[in-house]
This record gives C-alpha cells, sequence and structure tokens, in this order.
C-alpha cells in the first residue's frame, strides 16, 4: 500500500537512505555512543516521511475495518517518532538510563505490535480462508498501547454485514469456490 502513495521516486529514495542509516546506527551502537546520533534522527525521519505519505492517512476516513488498520498504522509511527525522538535526545545526553527501555518497548510493544494488529485483518483471513469478524471486542484490545481510543468510540469497530464466515474467492473461470467444492490441490493437473 506504501507504494501506492509514494508518487514520486524521490520519497522511495528518501524512504530507503533512511531506513539504511536506522539500519547502519543500529550496527554501529556495538562499537561506539554517538551512533545514538545517527539511528534516532532516522528512525524520527522514517516516521514522518511514512506517515505522510502513507494511504492510512486517508483511509482513516473510511469506517469499519479500513478504518482500524488505518489508526492502527498511524499509532504504529506515533510510537517509531517517539522511539526516535528519545533516542536523538539520548545521543545528545539529555536523558539518563531509562531512555534505553522507553526505545526497546516503543519500538518492540508500540510499533511493532501496531503493525501486527494493522495488518492481521488482512493476512489472518488469506491464511485460514475465514472471515473475521470485526467487532468492538476486536478494539479493546489495541487501545490499550496502540490505538486511539476515540477511533473505535465511532464507527470503526461497528460489525458489518452478516457473514457465511468464509471468504468468498473467485476462480479462474468464475463463479463461487463454494458452488465448486474445495480445492482441488497443487498437482489436480497432474492426475
Amino acid at each position: 500500500m506504501a507504494r501506492i502513495a509514494f508518487l514520486d521516486e524521490v520519497v522511495e529514495t528518501v524512504v530507503e537512505a533512511l531506513a539504511g542509516a536506522a539500519v547502519l546506527g543500529a550496527c554501529l551502537l556495538l562499537v561506539g555512543q554517538g551512533a545514538h546520533l545517527v539511528t534516532g534522527p532516522a528512525l524520527l525521519g522514517l516516521a514522518v516521511v511514512m506517515t505522510y505519505y502513507d494511504v492510512a492517512r486517508r483511509t482513516i476516513r473510511a469506517g469499519g475495518g479500513v478504518r482500524f488498520m488505518a489508526a492502527s498504522m498511524l499509532a504504529g509511527y506515533v510510537w517509531l517518532a517517539l522511539a526516535g525522538a528519545v533516542w536523538s535526545l539520548w545521543g545528545l545526553g539529555g536523558l539518563g538510563s531509562s531512555a534505553y527501555e522507553i526505545v526497546i518497548h516503543a519500538i518492540t510493544v508500540g510499533f511493532a505490535f501496531s503493525m501486527i494488529l494493522a495488518h492481521a485483518p488482512v493476512i489472518i483471513p488469506a491464511i485460514v480462508h475465514r472471515a473475521l469478524p470485526l467487532s468492538p471486542a476486536l478494539c479493546g484490545c489495541p487501545t490499550s498501547c496502540c490505538t486511539p481510543v476515540w477511533w473505535c468510540a465511532s464507527e470503526a469497530c461497528s460489525p458489518g454485514p452478516p457473514e457465511s464466515g468464509r471468504v468468498r474467492r473467485r476462480r479462474r473461470g468464475g463463479g463461487d469456490r463454494r458452488l465448486h467444492g474445495p480445492h482441488p490441490g497443487p498437482r489436480a493437473h497432474l492426475r
């Protein structure tokens, strides 16, 4: 989805450069103390650029699961920006030893968990071949640390129309898979 929003090659180059700087700074953390001044601004810049160009800024106005995914993505970028800001201040000597815990938790719990929640409504149904029902209970989990409460208080977690529980898929010849039975398998053409 990020490629849809990146309309210019310059933006992709900036994202690649910032990601490379963040990885380089993380590798240099093992060698010297000044690497915080490379990693922090790179993460902060990456969060700002990705927030500005991500399609989630536009899809946050949608309803249902799309809004939930967009809110989780934007919350993840906020956590990444927090980690970058804290790492930058830590590199300047403005924070004590607790900065390391803030950064680690902001990246691993905040950013990573928000991104997992943002992509789960797409990935889980694709793996298990079942529709993932969206309910207010689903919003109860991310509101604690990742997604703002007020997104779930609106129509973000309103249940959609009732479904049979199966994800509808189209065959190449058209029609619904449920009418044709289960998938014949990867070697059906060899029989």
